[in-house]
């Protein structure tokens, strides 16, 4: 018997699923917010009936609503470090499990990452097939968040917990390479 893996397209998610303010704080806290972010944080923002953009960490916020304004920033931005730039600074800002030490520990906590800064999330949004060597890590993910922002996610956790004094390379490969929103990537990180 052979068994599918369900395609999951980026930028959408399930109307009740959300993501937590640490997480939305990453947009602010990234260095190209007032010159790139603000003013779609605004548009998107107001458009969901907030009349601010201040992000209070307590919160919960749509993560559709953060969705759009990825797609947007992806779709009117000519710089396309501005997406990767918000997925490195996730990691700075998010709720990170305390037990995460090493590249290794981090890719296996991936999804409890997830689950600490997203809620309502669909059961096919996810990341599978977690392969672990000596000095190589291979993950494929299955999110709604747009490639660029996983990509600055991964880097960044990566990033955080290397060996000191070892070089880091993050590859991803697109599971659609054909039409790469219509799916997730598989990424190795060595080290």
């Amino acid at each position: 018997m052979t068994t599918t893996t369900l395609k999951v397209p980026k930028y959408v998610t399930a109307p009740d699923a959300k993501i937590s303010g640490h997480a939305m704080q990453a947009l602010v806290m990234s260095i190209m917010f007032d010159e790139i972010i603000k003013p779609f944080m605004v548009e998107v923002l107001s458009r969901h009936g907030h009349d601010s953009i201040d992000i209070n960490v307590e919160e919960w916020y749509s993560l559709q609503m953060y969705l759009e304004l990825m797609k947007l920033l992806r779709e009117k931005s000519t710089d396309t470090l501005v997406l990767v730039s918000i997925g490195v600074k996730v990691i700075e800002a998010a709720i990170l499990p305390p037990e995460i030490d090493s590249i290794a520990k981090g890719m296996q906590m991936l999804m409890d990452t997830h689950h600490l800064n997203l809620r309502n999330i669909p059961d096919y949004d996810r990341y599978r097939d977690l392969v672990i060597d000596d000095r190589k890590v291979t993950v494929v993910e299955q999110t709604c968040f747009p490639h660029d922002i996983m990509y600055g996610y991964i880097y960044g956790l990566a990033n955080r917990f290397k060996p000191a004094g070892s070089t880091l390379l993050v590859q991803r490969f697109y599971l659609d390479p054909e039409d790469p929103d219509a799916d997730g990537a598989t990424y190795e990180i060595t080290w």
